[in-house]
This record gives structure tokens, sequence and C-alpha cells, in this order.
């Protein structure tokens, strides 16, 4: 207990003189103390942040900046690592970027909702035999499920995110094309993105590589 006490005075104590340090008018001070405090953890960090904001609301935010970027620095490392692996695999690099936007994402609950969505798509198809296997995807995701283009507010974060697409059936046109490509890799129907100047659509290919059909998902 005394040792806790004494680490947790210590610990203000130090948030004290680095709170002083940043206060002080020297650009050159700032400047080294920005540099330091690079070197903490985003974690480390955030807590920091948190104790300034109850005195210096402006301080805090350089804090948040601060973590904010240490964070886009991880960000890229580890989307290199994905990149260079040579495991790259288009599911993965979704669930990575809506891990970036909610890193408590749950990764398998993601997967999961995509599983019943491919089944929910596959008794679609059985019931609608008179559709081709692209077209009974295009009419169940974007038909039956309603799966369509954010059209009233197109730069929201979540428009990127599979987590939020799947809660709110809203997304980016290319957010949506790897959605349809998920599901139909999930049933065996070749679906591939195909970019355009200004937009984003999906074709279905024969295993020749010939295109049978494009939809556009929004």
């Amino acid at each position: 207990l005394i040792n806790n006490l004494y680490m947790a005075n210590m610990k203000k104590k130090k948030i004290s003189a680095i709170i002083e340090l940043l206060k002080d008018p020297s650009l050159e001070v700032q400047s080294l103390m920005k540099e330091q405090l690079k070197k903490l953890s985003a974690a480390d960090l955030a807590t920091l942040s948190e104790e300034i904001s109850r005195d210096n609301r402006e301080l805090a935010f350089h804090i948040d900046v601060l973590v904010q970027e240490k964070e886009y620095e991880s960000f890229i490392k580890d989307l290199e690592g994905i990149i260079t692996s040579g495991t790259f695999d288009i599911e993965i690099l979704l669930f990575f970027l809506t891990r970036f936007i909610n890193p408590a994402v749950d990764q398998e609950a993601l997967t999961e909702s995509l599983n019943i969505l491919a089944e929910g798509c596959k008794a679609y198809l059985e019931d609608h035999k008179d559709l081709s296997r692209g077209d009974g995807l295009a009419e169940f995701l974007g038909g039956k499920c309603k799966f369509d283009g954010n059209k009233e507010n197109y730069y929201a974060i979540g428009n990127s995110s599979i987590e939020c697409i799947l809660d709110t059936h809203k997304g980016l046109p290319i957010s949506l094309s790897v959605l349809y490509v998920l599901v139909g890799k999930r049933l065996g129907i070749p679906v591939k993105g195909v970019a355009l100047p200004g937009h984003f659509i999906v074709g279905v290919f024969d295993e020749g590589g010939a295109c049978l059909l494009y939809t556009s998902p929004s």
C-alpha cells in the first residue's frame, strides 16, 4: 500500500512537472518536450491527456494530437506488415481497417455476421432459381437487405467500417463492393471490384475472365 501511494505521488509530481514544462514560453523547451513525449506510448499519452484536461484543455488537445499521430504511425507500420507478409487477403485488410476505426471491434462476430449474410443469400438464390447467381447476389444485398450508399452522410468514417456497414446497411461504394466480394466468395460466386472514373462497382466473371455482369452496390 505504501509503495502504491509512493508511486501515485511520484506519478502526480511527474505529470505536474510535464505540465509546467509544456507551459514554458520558450519554443526550444516546447520542442524538446514534444520530442520527449513522442517516446511515450499512446496509452501513457492518453493517461497524461486525461490528467492535464482537468486543468488545461488546450495542452490536453496537443497531447491528443500526439496520440493520434502515434496511433497512425502504428497503423501504417502494421498495414505495411500485412501487405508485405505474402498472406494478403481482402477480408483481413477490411477487418484491419475496421479495427483502426474501432480498436475494440470483435472480429469473430463480424466473420459470423458475414457468414449469416451469405447463408441468407444462399437461401435467396435457391428460392429464385430464375435469376443468375450474380443477379441474385445483387438483388439480395441491394434489394432485400437494402445495402446502399450513405448519400446523406457520405463522408462519415463509419462508411469505411464493415462493422458499421453491417449494422446500418450504409457505406461507401468501394466498401459495399468489398461486401459483395466477401459474400460472393463464401458462395463461390467470382465477384471482383471494378474501378471506374469517380466510382467503384463490382463485376461477376466467368472462369475465362469474361465479365458476365456489372452491378453498382450504391
